[in-house]
């Protein structure tokens, strides 16, 4: 029941600056008086039947306007007049969203997710509220799966119906934009701003209380400051305070950040007035996939080749829908493999190849010249982006790097003119929400950029401001490891190198012993070098393959991700997780970091547990200690790590140059190879490489089948393979 106080502390934020609000009150009727733009209102407000009146002195006539309830009142267009968001939103998105939109799949609630069910979620049921006034809806999911998607699919479906076939409240999309997180009010302002609304952004809350205008934060884990986020959850808590009643709210985050049982601790006493709903997405199924590429144009019998079926298969990369959208334009399989090394890492060389053999056209330069300057622009984007906490730049900026990356590249300077004209149209740079900006088109994208120009940074001996600042969470990191990949041995060492003493000189630098640590971390994922790291505490550290025999002493981390990781010859002692994150590939040795919590990711659907009788049950199921059985030695060690690096990657190239490659220049090699080929389990072919030139490839046929050994097939495999090393 709306009481004085309540329709005074709503209808305040909307009166004009250094004005008296005045309100007046018996049993019937609550009458509140303000100035809004230059002008006398009364609101008068009937504690029996919820109308309102409003009365308003233009030019000292009075103008009385009739309203069913206040969520009209505010509503209309005398207050916030939010049948404009609606419009400017649909006409927005109705330009920006193009193709066939891929049904997102996952859970919501313990049940299998569908469009519809998200909708039924996110609707305005006041009904359905159970004693709690505020209501949240949190949707997480990997980088890729469609979290923006979805949000932005339920923006546009309520901005075309809102007004006309529904009364649902539009949805004001609140992204993250970089920048770490102080308070909501900007981001709200920006956001309100973008679809040119008619209210501000202290005006938001009374506009949730009433169900006129629902908010979706997307990027929310991505809010950090120096402190991690400590303060993201407290502004969050007091965003919820002032907004009181209302909802669902749209939380959006990746699928490791959220956990319903800590989440309700971080609320705090505010905990008992929240409702929670909680929908995860994961990559579609293989079969959705191939439905969606039929209807862009792929023909069915190349998508049911075994070429097709092996990219497309569960749990691959290759599913996320933003890798779906990207490579649909490509017309087949074959386009995809021609090139394809890591599904990752082809989203950006599809993108940098195509813009190069533009640039080519237009200027006298050759197309491996282009590529190369390419990734220093972008990278130089990258970098400034994360350094000025921002997801998009100007063209001026645009421009100017374009100037500093081509300008020793070109002797002419009418080629270098066009270059600049062609800043505002790259591939890789698409048109922001604000007139004359530019963004990536996706986080993936300037991930991989961010990665590579920190490495460049820290190996001549600089110091990144984002390293020093910035928050290093998992999606970045396992974009940090898989381009180490690439790194020869001894730049990775002397990445190690610089790594290791930057932790120990963080003198005025709020969290660059924490970055630093996280990154060295993650390079074991890929090092040959046996390292001993101690007394160090880290944020975010991602590891995946099979880390070489290191040895970490009292190493705190905040949030550990092992899927897909054997991490049997890893030597803990006095090691912590806050957050340990397994799947089923997950492999432990003697040694374990303690666990807070055990993340467990099964085909997406994650499990946390807390108890650690149960936490050291699944690790102890998990867990491979050497028993000296012919079955574990040299040849299978070997087979175990060239398998695990194919739950990233595609292909591996032969050759020894190459950092993957070099497993398969070993002795035992061609004996495994053997063994695999003969069980049908091994393709060999001729293709590019990334940079264009050709060699062989090999791809192992479903690598976790083949690490999980469920069939006999497989245990026959690593039996003959055992015995290799034996002759």
């Amino acid at each position: 029941m709306i009481s004085p106080e309540s329709l005074e502390r709503d209808l305040r934020p909307f009166a004009d600056p250094a004005t008296d609000v005045e309100v007046l009150a018996n049993e019937q009727i609550i009458r509140v008086l303000l100035t809004r733009d230059g002008e006398g209102n009364t609101i008068t407000y009937n504690t029996e039947s919820g109308r309102v009146r409003l009365q308003i002195l233009q030019a000292g006539d009075p103008i009385v306007s009739e309203f069913p309830n206040m969520r009209s009142l505010l509503a209309s267009k005398n207050f916030s007049n939010i049948q404009v968001i609606a419009d400017n939103q649909r006409r927005m998105l109705n330009s920006q969203i193009v193709g066939v939109f891929i049904e997102p799949e996952g859970f919501i609630d313990g049940d299998r997710l569908t469009i519809s069910k998200f909708r039924q979620a996110a609707s305005l049921r006041e009904s359905d509220a159970n004693g709690k006034p505020i209501q949240l809806l949190l949707l997480d999911g990997s980088a890729g799966v469609g979290k923006t998607s979805l949000i932005s699919h339920l923006v546009l479906s309520r901005a075309d119906k809102y007004g006309r076939d529904s009364n649902d409240p539009p949805v004001l999309h609140v992204a993250n934009r970089g920048r770490r997180l102080a308070s909501l009010d900007e981001l709200i302002a920006l956001s309100i701003q973008l679809v040119r609304g008619k209210f501000s952004y202290d005006q938001v809350p009374a506009l949730v209380r009433h169900g006129v205008l629902q908010i979706a934060i997307d990027g929310f884990d991505e809010l950090v400051d120096a402190d991690g986020y400590a303060d993201t959850w407290s502004v969050l808590r007091d965003f919820l305070i002032e907004v009181d009643a209302g909802g669902p709210i749209i939380l959006a985050g990746r699928d490791t950040f959220f956990d319903l049982t800590k989440f309700s601790e971080r609320l705090h006493d505010l905990s008992g007035k929240v409702g929670l709903k909680h929908a995860s997405l994961a990559p579609i199924s293989p079969a959705t996939a191939k439905n969606w590429l039929t209807q862009v144009g792929w023909s069915a019998d190349d998508l049911n080749s075994s070429e097709a079926s092996e990219l497309l298969k569960p749990g691959s990369y290759a599913l996320r829908p933003y890798f779906l959208s990207t490579v649909a334009p490509l017309g087949g399989i074959n386009s995809v493999l021609g090139e394809l090394v890591s599904p990752r890492d082809f989203l950006v060389r599809s993108f940098l190849q195509r813009e190069a053999k533009l640039i080519t056209q237009r200027i006298n330069m050759d197309e491996s010249t282009a590529a190369d300057l390419l990734w220093e622009l972008f990278e130089l984007i990258a970098l400034e982006m994360a350094e000025a906490e921002t997801e998009s730049v100007d063209l001026l900026f645009l421009q100017l790097a374009v100037d500093v990356t081509f300008e020793r590249a070109l002797k002419d300077p009418a080629d270098l003119a066009k270059l600049r004209h062609k800043a505002g149209s790259f591939a890789l740079m698409d048109v922001d929400a604000r007139q004359g900006f530019r963004r990536f088109p996706h986080t993936e994208i300037s991930n991989h950029f961010l990665a590579r120009a920190l490495s460049k940074e820290i190996l001549i001996g600089k110091v990144p401001r984002f390293l020093r600042r910035g928050y290093f969470g998992t999606d970045l990191l396992l974009i940090f490891g898989e381009q180490m990949l690439d790194l020869p041995e001894k730049e990775l060492q002397k990445l190690q190198s610089r790594l290791l003493s930057l932790m120990r000189n963080d003198v005025g630098a709020e969290r660059l012993s924490e970055n630093a640590a996280s990154i060295l971390l993650t390079s074991l994922a890929v090092s040959s070098s046996e390292l001993t790291i101690e007394q160090i505490k880290a944020g975010d550290a991602v590891l995946f393959g099979t880390p070489s025999s290191n040895r970490l002493i009292e190493v705190d981390i905040n949030r550990f991700d092992c899927r897909d990781t054997d991490l049997s010859e890893l030597k803990f002692e006095r090691c912590s997780a806050s957050v340990l994150v397994v799947n089923e590939q997950t492999v432990f040795g003697t040694t374990v970091p303690a666990a807070s919590s055990l993340m467990v990711d099964e085909s997406g659907k994650a499990t946390v547990l807390y108890d650690p009788d149960c936490i050291g049950d699944w690790i102890t199921k998990h867990r491979v200690v050497s028993d000296g059985s012919t079955l574990e030695n040299e040849a299978t060690k070997l087979l175990e790590r060239i398998t695990r690096v194919f739950l990233r990657q595609f292909y591996i190239k032969i050759d020894p140059l190459d950092p993957a490659g070099r497993y398969l220049s070993t002795d035992l090699w061609p004996g495994i190879e053997e063994k695999l080929a003969a069980s049908g389990r091994l393709r060999r072919t001729d293709r590019k490489d990334a940079s264009g030139k050709r060699g062989e490839f090999i791809h192992i046929i479903n690598p976790a089948g083949l690490l999980e050994r469920t069939s006999q097939e497989d245990r026959e495999i690593w039996s003959e393979v055992a015995g290799l090393a034996t002759r």
